[in-house]
């Protein structure tokens, strides 16, 4: 016989339903977004574990790590990515707009050589606008 969840389904306020099914029909949402809200969703209709892992071609861990997140912290923030490994970033805004803007300056009025090079602005390797 299968594992059946033994996780009641998850029960959500109307307005965290209309935000998920929002998600869900959006052609703007992220795919990973999309993917979680949608399995909070089939939760909430009673839908087991197994059962919406196979219908997203997914993990059942996935399913449960998902289920398990939203129903300790909230649908909102249960959604989000969660802060990733790695190294803090140790450069401050100001230090970053410094060097952008060093960077971006033309090299005749610092006594720099130029250097003929791919063409493209400053603005467009540092997603700036105009």
């Amino acid at each position: 016989m299968p594992l059946v969840s033994v996780r009641e389904p998850v029960l959500l306020p109307d307005e965290d339903l209309d935000y998920l099914e929002h998600l869900t029909r959006s052609r703007t949402t992220r795919k990973d977004l999309h993917e979680r809200a949608t399995i909070v969703l089939l939760s909430h209709h009673g839908r087991s574990d197994s059962a919406i892992a196979r219908e997203l071609g997914i993990p059942r861990q996935k399913v449960i790590r998902t289920t398990n997140r939203v129903l300790a912290i909230g649908v909102r923030e249960g959604l989000q990515d969660l802060p990733g490994r790695g190294r803090p970033k140790t450069i401050s805004p100001e230090a970053r707009t410094w060097i952008v803007d060093l960077f971006c300056r033309k090299p005749v009025g610092l006594g720099i050589p130029t250097r003929s090079g791919p063409s493209g602005s400053c603005n467009s390797m540092f997603g700036n606008t105009p």
